[in-house]
């Protein structure tokens, strides 16, 4: 009944007895008859203008959508999300006949079918680039000099833009990344681009085949003028490249035999980081081997493709001494660009107390990252991609805090005792200062080592904490080493249908234990300058932050039906 009645009417209007209003299809939210944008997207034959010819043509992909198309705007296709919601008036979540007779009615009828005001999606733009941050001289790196490159160091910049905020999401080839570095580098884009400090992340994957960022050499001078100088390029860069997004998509997937919690249990009771003597008999926790992936779909350019994953990269050192190398990333990225034909993105997870091998006999494990990469990241990104999810997009959301966290307070005795063994001139490795460290009851140099580093900080330390997210997608950062189990925390807790926890980000304060690693003691612990609970605590924080950033996917409510001729 439908169908005769809609072209019933068709038919009057086609023969002139009922004029068709030209702003028939202006249906973007608060926008107008002269709206360019409602033009394009309503033009569905292209000839300038939104007709009558265009209302047949929705009412026709109603009745036969394989012979007509949504009208393409910026040549989105009809399973374009942005489409149907301009078209469906009735918010049932599908275009059909309802939209298509309302429609009809609208523009013979104006005042009694009225197009109400609807919620449009963002109309997001991405743009990428990437430039070289390897260092030009030798340099100390975890374990050796490097003097040349194994393969290069990359600055890589994600620009996302909502027509309003620009948001930049890096990713860095780095070993750490102090936040008064962060700082200089967010002042420069802040000067030369005009996007605050808080819309930028400066995420690293911790490459151990890096040099250190606060190397206070003549060559670590010149390699960070070098970043600093790359810096704008590469973000200039960025948003030269920016096309508008068709769809993003997402993708999770699970890996084994690459991670492992390296903390484990030893045959006395006592836990150790990747014991190189004994015989471990079992991990301390099971490792989160769960991969993410944000696929950006282009109108006119590459998909980037953004993967979020938890190891920690330092199988270069021991396979390549003397080489700056980006270890798993670099193959990581070469490959999946070859296969993929994409702009590829890794942001580091939570991966603080993990490992690319297990110091458990017959666990599996790579020989060589390039293995690694092959047999098991590209299959598991494979997965992931095969598991793809279209979600929503919508405008940049931001967050920021400054959380105090409370450092561990040493006793007085131990700190004495610890200036003792720390000024008795031994070298670390050697039998007489562990025989010192033993009289005093430390387990060794890094107990040492922590004692003596939050003896040098107060009561609190501030740490800096990002979100930043568009539509379904969110990322929160920390800037520190964070470990696993606090990354599922945060994960579990966002209210995104897809979050990328970006540990090591806009700082280096170290490692932060989760609350059931604290009490085994072992490196990790050792280390940190904060208490048992602050890596919970933190985690809840970065949950916070994302709730704040958090816009519920809800359309507006339309009155459509309210004066409803076939019911």
């Amino acid at each position: 009944m439908k169908k005769i009645l809609s072209f019933l009417l068709a038919l009057v209007i086609l023969t002139g007895a009922i004029p068709m209003k030209a702003s028939s299809l202006a249906i973007l939210n608060g926008h107008g008859e002269s709206c360019e944008e409602c033009k394009e997207i309503g033009d569905a034959d292209g000839n300038g203008v939104v007709d009558m010819d265009d209302a047949f043509h929705l009412l026709y992909y109603v009745f036969f959508p394989e012979r007509f198309s949504l009208g393409k705007h910026y040549g989105h296709t009809s399973d374009c999300q942005t489409c149907k919601a301009a078209g469906d008036l009735d918010g049932n979540g599908a275009v059909d006949e309802d939209d298509a007779i309302y429609l009809l009615f609208h523009t013979v009828f104006p005042e009694y079918y009225p197009l109400h005001e609807m919620e449009s999606p963002a109309l997001l733009s991405v743009g990428y680039a990437r430039g070289d941050i390897t260092p030009e001289d030798s340099m100390e790196i975890y374990g050796s000099t490097a003097t040349s490159a194994h393969d290069p160091l990359q600055m890589t910049c994600t620009a996302v833009c909502d027509g309003k905020n620009t948001a930049l999401l890096f990713s860095l080839d780095l070993r750490n990344i102090s936040e008064s570095f962060t700082a200089q580098m967010t002042d420069i884009i802040e000067e030369k681009f005009g996007i605050p400090a808080d819309h930028v992340m400066f995420n690293i994957t911790h490459t151990h085949s890096a040099p250190n960022i606060s190397n206070g050499t003549a060559a670590g001078v010149k390699w960070r003028q070098k970043m600093c100088d790359q810096l704008p390029v590469v973000v200039q860069a960025a948003l030269d490249d920016m096309d508008v997004v068709k769809g993003v998509y997402t993708g999770k997937g699970h890996t084994d035999g690459i991670t492992f919690v390296r903390r484990y249990l030893m045959p006395d009771g006592t836990y150790k980081t990747n014991p190189a003597s004994g015989t471990a008999t079992a991990h301390e926790t099971e490792a989160d081997n769960e991969m993410r992936t944000i696929r950006i779909d282009r109108m006119n350019k590459k998909d980037v493709v953004m993967v979020n994953y938890q190891t920690h990269y330092g199988s270069a050192t021991g396979l390549y001494k003397g080489q700056y190398s980006a270890d798993f990333v670099h193959e990581f990225r070469q490959q999946v660009e070859a296969e993929m034909d994409c702009h590829f993105v890794y942001h580091s997870g939570a991966s603080g107390n993990l490992n690319f091998a297990s110091a458990i006999p017959g666990e599996r494990k790579y020989s060589d990252f390039i293995k690694a990469t092959t047999y098991g990241l590209i299959p598991t990104m494979k997965d992931c991609l095969a598991s793809e999810e279209r979600v929503n997009v919508g405008e940049l959301q931001f967050a920021s805090s400054r959380y105090e966290a409370t450092v561990y307070p040493d006793s007085v005795e131990d700190r004495k005792n610890a200036a003792v063994v720390n000024s008795s001139g031994y070298a670390t490795d050697s039998e007489e200062y562990s025989a010192l460290c033993a009289q005093y009851g430390f387990a060794g140099y890094r107990q040492v080592q922590g004692i003596m580093t939050r003896a040098s900080l107060g009561e609190t330390v501030e740490l800096p904490f990002y979100a930043i997210s568009f539509g379904d997608i969110g990322f929160a950062s920390s800037p520190y080493e964070m470990f696993d189990t606090n990354g599922v925390q945060v994960r579990e807790g966002s209210p995104f249908k897809m979050t990328f926890v970006c540990s090591y980000t806009n700082g280096s304060f170290g490692y932060v234990p989760s609350s059931i690693a604290f009490p085994h003691g072992a490196y990790e612990v050792f280390v940190s300058r904060f208490t048992r609970y602050t890596g919970d605590a933190c985690a809840d924080e970065m949950v916070r932050l994302l709730k704040e950033c958090y816009v519920p996917g809800m359309k507006a409510e339309s009155s459509f039906g309210e004066s409803n001729l076939f019911t």
